[in-house]
């Protein structure tokens, strides 16, 4: 396995040092150097496992599809992401044709109260997500790989996990109460 801090690279353009890599040191070139070296590798597997194993080439495509959405997003259910989901489905829903065709008539059927409670759902989640971000920005750790750090930062982000959760609660609840009911769906476990 290719491990690196840093973005997954998308799409089959070359890796390019950082714009400003002349200003940077000595040091921090080389972490650059590293890290387009790592991404680069990271492409070439993936180009190469698209070229020996075209099953998994087409489900990786399918993934960003909308039916790949909906199917990749079906277990956010449970972890507060219905919203998402439900929006998915109606706009299946509004595009069955395209994607089954008019022959076979479409499983799902919203009506415009449902469409409409939706989307205030999905804005309110999306509140909920923008603290969320606040959050992971202010705990600092690199999020492309789902919360998973290098062995050698673990302790650092434990602890820092910890005290910005501290920070957060203080500057979000009033009450008791409200810590409570915060720290009962708290999504963040340090292990």
């Amino acid at each position: 396995m290719i491990e690196f801090e840093g973005p997954i690279p998308e799409g089959l353009q070359s890796i390019s040092l950082p714009e400003n890599f002349d200003e940077l040191s000595a040091e921090e070139q080389l972490e650059a150097k590293k890290l387009r070296a790592a991404q680069s590798l990271y492409k070439l597997y993936t180009i190469q496992m698209m070229q020996d194993y075209p099953e998994i080439a087409a489900a990786l495509r399918f993934r960003d599809s909308l039916p790949g959405q909906i199917t990749g997003l079906s277990g956010s259910l449970f972890s507060g992401g219905e919203p998402i989901v439900q929006g998915m489905l109606i706009r299946l829903q509004e595009k069955w044709a395209t994607y089954i065709g008019s022959s076979v008539p479409c499983p799902l059927s919203f009506i415009e109260e449902d469409k409409q409670k939706q989307k205030e759902d999905e804005k309110k989640w999306a509140s909920g997500v923008v603290l969320m971000e606040e959050f992971l920005d202010q705990v600092g750790a690199y999020r492309g790989w789902d919360g998973w750090v290098n062995h050698s930062s673990y302790e650092y982000y434990k602890v820092r996990l910890e005290k910005c959760r501290h920070e957060f609660l203080d500057s979000q609840c009033a009450t008791n109460e409200e810590i409570s009911q915060w720290e009962a769906v708290w999504p963040f476990m340090g292990k």
